[in-house]
């Protein structure tokens, strides 16, 4: 079920794809995940502009970490699944906090993730907000249907160095150990 306040949101999105960059720049990409940075100071839905504040005010003041940049994600009918890869360097990672969040405003929102060394189908309704750390081994789902979310990216900002993101930079991974 799509809040009725985020459906105009979610179809600008879509309509949008054509100004997006696409996601995960290999050869097996089938050009159909795009993202789009958004400017929370410009975003003009009240809905997801307090659950967005509301996040980043948790994982402040918990975490210690700040936001690195939320992108607006859209998966268009027929997209395949991602390869396995992980948004921050897992060396960096694992000595450093940052993490990830994907953010359903759509109800079926998937993504995999490894959990020991079995790939699991993760599935959100609207309004979940899954939180990872930085070296979670995950991959984008396939999507029969169109389908909207937000990933919000949280680099560490302790004291011992930063972590940072490289801007749609992503780190495949062949196996897990």
């Amino acid at each position: 079920m799509v809040p009725s306040d985020c459906k105009a949101f979610i179809q600008a999105a879509i309509d949008d794809v054509n100004h997006m960059e696409v996601i995960f720049q290999t050869t097996i990409n089938d050009r159909k995940r795009f993202q789009k940075e958004i400017n929370i100071e410009r975003l003009e839905n009240q809905q997801l502009l307090f659950s967005i504040k509301h996040i980043q005010y948790m994982m402040t003041s918990s975490l210690g970490v700040k936001l690195g940049g939320i992108h607006q994600l859209v998966s268009l009918q027929g997209c395949m699944e991602q390869a396995l890869h992980t948004d921050y360097d897992r060396h960096c990672a694992l000595s450093r906090q940052c993490y990830g969040i994907i953010f359903a405003i759509m109800d079926n929102t998937k993504l995999y993730g490894m959990i020991g060394n079995k790939k699991t189908l993760f599935s959100f309704k609207s309004g979940s907000v899954f939180i990872f750390r930085g070296d979670f081994i995950h991959a984008g789902a396939d999507y029969a249907v169109d389908n909207v979310r937000l990933h919000m990216y949280f680099d560490c900002s302790r004291v011992g160095g930063s972590c940072p993101r490289e801007h749609n930079k992503t780190y495949l991974v062949t196996h897990c150990n």
